[in-house]
């Protein structure tokens, strides 16, 4: 399950960004993911409230979004959404240049510089 390694390095990251900031702790986690990475929503879901557990990012939130498929017909070059072995609404045959959906990046990192790493927030 390729999920959970991906899930530690974005705890990873998150976390490197912190220290780098001076923050204390990582409240929330945007990342980019398209339909066609091959990677399972709620697995990595999953995992990264695990790796998230008994470090600055315990209780982060994650908003995951995701990038529809896009492609360019090879035939004629008409753009479409989908999967890749859908036809061709242009002339009805398969396949395509992939323009969008295999993304799969970090988009921002939010830090909380006033509270502790379990989450519990000085009045």
């Amino acid at each position: 399950m390729h999920e959970t390694s991906l899930a530690e390095n974005i705890v990873k990251t998150a976390l490197e960004v912190a220290r780098e900031n001076g923050a204390k702790r990582v409240i929330r986690l945007h990342l980019r993911l398209g339909e066609l990475a091959g990677v399972e929503v709620e697995t990595l879901a999953f995992a990264f409230q695990v790796a998230c557990n008994e470090t600055a990012a315990q209780g982060c939130l994650l908003h995951i979004e995701r990038v529809p498929g896009r492609f360019k017909c090879w035939t004629c070059a008409n753009e479409r959404s989908g999967d890749l072995y859908d036809l061709c609404p242009g002339c009805g045959n398969p396949g395509g240049d992939i323009l969008a959906g295999r993304e799969f990046r970090i988009i921002s990192v939010d830090v909380d510089n006033d509270a502790d790493p379990g989450g519990n927030s000085e009045p």
